[in-house]
């Protein structure tokens, strides 16, 4: 069905779902009834790749597609009647009626100061606002949605507030120009993606009870010098320091069981620290370094299987004495024979890492 401006259909309900404007206006009010039927639900491709200025929301509008707020470009304003039972708005940024979640805020606003009652921020409700230069964000704010800053690229710093527990994918994935960040206390998992290409970020203060850092989590973040990570740290995720090749040290804690696959890649100045004792320690194809001084020496109590070889080396027959130590420099593995603990004799062996993981485990190994 049709008229001169909306596209739609009839929902199961009875009632109206707006899925395509044609009209030519940049300043939209969404209609609360067409012919008598009462309008609530918008679909998700409305406006297309139209910009649109201002969009008013309706008294009876009761459903906006997810994703919506991503795909349709609104620079100024979005407001919503004041009869609405569902939505609010304050300054042009649009919330639940509650005003607990902000759902969505203007693409070209450069500074917004979010509700002090507001306890969560939606998935994509700043999703490329690439002028927004300062976010005030109250003490009782609680989570943070999936890609919700994506590529704020004047974003330079944010201050996070404590009471702040869930930091979801992506969540300032792109933000070019963010510096510093200090991640409050009681966050314990960076999400995957959270700061990926995040290319001037120098400093991350990561909270004391952080046990995951998540895939690509800081993946390309040049400018990244040097992190401390935390005594409770357990997990390092796939290619989480990608291309980070300005990092120096990593320190990794006694609790941290598991680097996964390429976590410290091209990362070609980094040292990573291991500790003196661990509980169980694997690395999947994880290319780092280690200082003699601080590096274990471990050596298999048994010969790898057969499968632990295909997987782990080429044209490599492992010593039943040696200890393993990785350069991150390229995708080489040196492996140093050691005969003897006191006058060790050491043979440097080049060769290219092969297959899915490289097996350490304390469970089978001993200094």
């Amino acid at each position: 069905m049709k008229n001169r401006e909306w596209e739609y259909i009839f929902t199961k309900n009875g009632t109206i779902k707006l899925m395509k404007y044609h009209g030519a206006e940049t300043d939209v009010s969404l209609p609360a009834f067409i012919n008598g039927t009462a309008v609530t639900d918008i679909s998700v491709n409305t406006f297309g790749d139209r910009k649109l200025r201002s969009l008013y929301i309706s008294e009876n509008i009761q459903f906006i597609e997810k994703g919506f707020f991503k795909y349709n470009y609104i620079s100024k304003e979005i407001t919503a009647s004041a009869k609405s039972d569902r939505y609010y708005s304050a300054d042009g940024v649009l919330y639940n009626r509650e005003r607990t979640v902000l759902i969505s805020c203007p693409k070209e606003r450069e500074q917004v100061e979010i509700l002090p009652i507001t306890l969560k921020i939606a998935d994509y409700a700043f999703y490329k606002c690439r002028r927004l230069e300062n976010v005030v964000m109250p003490r009782c704010l609680c989570e943070i949605g999936e890609y919700a800053f994506y590529e704020n690229v004047s974003l330079i710093s944010v201050t996070l507030p404590w009471g702040l527990t869930f930091m979801g994918e992506g969540c300032f994935c792109g933000c070019e120009k963010l510096e510093s960040i200090v991640l409050p206390a009681n966050v314990e998992v960076i999400n995957d993606y959270t700061f990926e290409n995040c290319e001037s970020l120098v400093n991350v203060q990561l909270p004391e009870r952080l046990k995951i850092i998540g895939s690509h989590a800081f993946h390309q973040c040049k400018c990244l010098t040097d992190m401390i990570l935390p005594p409770s740290l357990r997990e390092i995720r796939v290619c989480a320091f990608y291309d980070c090749h300005k990092l120096k040290e990593i320190a990794v804690p006694n609790e941290c069981i598991k680097i996964s696959a390429n976590a410290f890649f091209f990362c070609a100045e980094l040292t990573v620290y291991y500790p003196e004792k661990s509980n169980y320690y694997i690395i999947e194809a994880a290319r780092v370094s280690c200082s003699k001084e601080k590096c274990r020496k471990l050596y298999p109590k048994r010969k790898f299987t057969k499968k632990e070889e295909k997987e782990a080396f080429v044209n490599v027959d492992p010593n039943p004495n040696f200890k393993l130590a990785y350069d991150v420099s390229d995708q080489y593995i040196y492996i140093t024979d050691v005969y003897d603990s006191d006058k060790a004799v050491k043979k440097h062996i080049r060769k290219k890492l092969f297959g899915k993981s490289v097996f350490i485990s304390t469970e089978d190994m001993e200094e």
